[in-house]
């Protein structure tokens, strides 16, 4: 159930050049990792989708709806908070 995250955030490292400076594919390379890793996605997710509907039925698919929109609400209603300097 959490290899759709997974892909997900592999996507988001291959793209970030924060983190991957210089190492970050470019021009063929960088379309077929991204081709890949979404159809990776789209796959892993759908197969959890279809998951939830055999267990627990279009309820559970409910739930797990209601479930993300509610995370996603509190993340963007929260206050960030500044970091602590380390001092």
């Amino acid at each position: 159930m959490l290899l759709p995250i997974a892909y997900v955030t592999f996507w988001v490292m291959m793209n970030s050049r924060s983190l991957l400076g210089d190492e970050v594919p470019k021009g063929f390379k960088w379309l077929l990792w991204n081709v890949l890793l979404s159809i990776a996605a789209i796959a892993a997710t759908a197969a959890g989708i279809s998951a939830i509907i055999k267990k627990a039925g279009y309820y559970g698919l409910i739930f797990v709806a209601a479930y993300l929109v509610l995370l996603a609400v509190f993340h963007f209603q929260m206050k960030k908070k500044p970091m602590p300097s380390g001092k």
